[in-house]
């Protein structure tokens, strides 16, 4: 019997659970997306009103997934729901594309946000993609590195930036309340012509900025006594996010106003120097690459939970069913999805628009080119939550959503809606900057083809023998 091929030990607290959450969801998006959201909101109180929402939609997915999670807390999580509601086939269809697809684009803008506040510390090169993209590089072998280290390591390195991260957005906040202040309206004065349709855009790019609590599920095998620590951890993650982004936004509109928050760039950094002079705003500039990395190193951390999972069940992913026991960690699994995540990094960090003319936000275009795929299998596990409650009454649960169907109703409907509008706008960013004329963008949909045909491949042939996720294969 292979010592590699042993079972995740249960060695998480709720504190960890809680770093995990709060790293993975406060990556440095906030600094990035809030300009973006500012700018499709007609007022500051549309803006505020924004993040409450996607807060609320984020309780009630969080209180579906509490649920989930402890009825079947087996390493997988959204894997092992889509199994038992959907079948084999479907859940490795998920897997594939959240492995190769989904994950990478979601970890690559954490990576190239911490691109972009390095290079405005200390610059790698003279054109800014190109310095963005080596840092953005350089971060992602490094975090890499340090996953493969042991659990011990990975644990406490998460803890460490979740705390410094938490610390550097309370000190923003600090800072922009108690500096000079001076009067500036909340209100702008522009208007949109379709405000409505405008909101539910930054509805998309706010939901990807509370993004990843659902990850907690990835990694419920390896929690203490899960039937009341995942609740626990979900309500106390989630509920600590939504408090700092409101506190934050407030900050923002504080300093900049509406219109000048909608103009900005760099907007944390822009109170900072404003408020404290331009040394410190390179302080923040650091802090907040920290936090980039906190959200990088959660992701991988979770995704190559769900890849090892998969192993076991699908012979498209055997070889990264190994489990490292000496360091407690899924080595294979971690050191195979940080390529995707280097080639998605790679292109849209370097992508130009318009046959080249002119570069393109690489953040914001990977988070519009990842929603669609997260939103898909999110509106899957949705909808897997009420098969699982209606067909599977036998499954204890030592915890049930409230509201039900309201809560989960709710979830539902907010994923099918966002999903519709994430696919609508990606299109016409697609078409408006002519991004089929780069060479970047379209090794990206060749990328992306090749993985979604194989991925169906794969799924479609016949499974394996099942086996327990109790049980240890042997070499």
């Amino acid at each position: 019997m292979d010592n590699e091929h042993l079972q995740p030990r249960r060695e998480l607290n709720v504190f960890d659970a809680v770093c995990i959450i709060v790293g993975i969801i406060i990556g440095a998006g906030i600094f990035k997306t809030t300009p973006f959201i500012a700018s499709m909101s007609n007022n500051w109180m549309w803006l505020i009103g924004g993040w409450c929402l996607g807060g609320f939609i984020a309780i009630c997915g969080a209180l579906c997934y509490a649920e989930l999670a402890t009825a079947y807390p087996r390493q997988g999580g959204d894997y092992v729901y889509l199994k038992e509601g959907f079948g084999l086939p479907f859940a490795t269809m998920f897997a594939w594309v959240l492995f190769w697809i989904i994950r990478p684009a979601a970890t690559g803008p954490m990576a190239l946000l911490f691109g972009d506040y390095m290079h405005s510390v200390y610059p790698l090169a003279e054109k800014i993609q190109i310095s963005t993209t080596l840092y953005a590089t350089l971060a992602v072998v490094a975090i890499t590195g340090i996953n493969i280290a042991g659990l011990q390591a990975g644990k406490w390195t998460q803890n460490i930036l979740s705390i410094i991260k938490v610390l550097a957005l309370l000190a923003i906040v600090g800072i922009a309340f108690l500096g000079p202040q001076e009067a500036i309206p909340f209100e702008t004065t522009a208007r949109l012509e379709d405000p409505f349709g405008a909101f539910l855009v930054a509805l998309v790019l706010i939901m990807f900025t509370y993004g990843g609590w659902s990850d907690l599920s990835f990694i419920s095998s390896e929690i203490k006594n899960p039937n009341q620590n995942i609740l626990r951890s979900l309500m106390i993650g989630v509920g600590a996010v939504i408090g700092i982004y409101l506190l934050i936004n407030f900050a923002f509109l504080q300093v900049l106003g509406h219109e000048g928050l909608a103009n900005s760039s760099i907007p944390a950094s822009m109170i900072v120097e404003k408020q404290a002079g331009a040394n410190m705003a390179k302080v923040v500039s650091l802090l907040i690459s920290l936090s980039a990395l906190g959200a990088i190193h959660g992701m991988i951390f979770t995704g190559s939970r769900v890849a090892y999972a998969v192993g076991k069940h699908t012979q498209g992913f055997h070889w990264l069913n190994s489990w490292n026991t000496k360091m407690n960690v899924p080595v294979r699994a971690v050191l195979a999805q940080s390529f995707p995540i280097l080639m998605l990094v790679g292109c849209f960090g370097m992508m130009k628009a318009d046959g080249g003319s002119g570069p393109v936000d690489g953040f914001t275009m990977l988070a519009l080119f990842s929603s669609p795929f997260f939103l898909t299998f999110s509106l899957s596990v949705a909808v897997v939550f009420f098969v699982l409650r209606e067909r599977d009454k036998e499954t204890a649960r030592p915890y049930r959503t409230p509201g039900y169907p309201i809560v989960p109703g709710i979830f539902l409907v907010a994923m099918a809606f966002m999903l519709y509008r994430s696919i609508t706008y990606f299109v016409g960013e697609v078409q408006s900057k002519d991004l089929l004329s780069s060479s970047y963008f379209v090794a990206v949909l060749g990328y992306t083809a090749v993985m979604i045909i194989c991925g169906l491949i794969i799924a479609l042939q016949r499974e394996r023998s099942p086996m327990s996720d109790d049980e240890v294969p042997s070499k």
